[in-house]
């Protein structure tokens, strides 16, 4: 798998088909489309472990972030 994920909005076919092109040949970096919908945690209630969760979920923020203002965000593949 690749290093490195090149998040694209799905409003953005056109810069996802030349990012493709651009990394084509490239095993470091993935292309993808985001698809993802919406938050996906409904309850406000605290669920038993959550806490243990380990990593920083302002990355996800930040990725939104780009995603909205630049139509693309470079993530380390998880």
């Amino acid at each position: 798998m690749a290093p490195l994920v090149f998040l694209v909005a799905p409003s953005e076919r056109r810069l996802y088909r030349e990012v493709v092109r651009g990394f084509a040949g490239t095993d470091d970096v993935e292309v993808i489309v985001d698809r993802r919908v919406g938050e996906r945690r409904q309850s406000v209630t605290p669920v038993p472990g959550a806490e243990r969760r380990g990593g920083d979920r302002r990355a996800r923020r930040e990725v939104d972030e780009d995603l909205r203002v630049l139509g693309w965000a470079l993530v380390p593949e998880i």
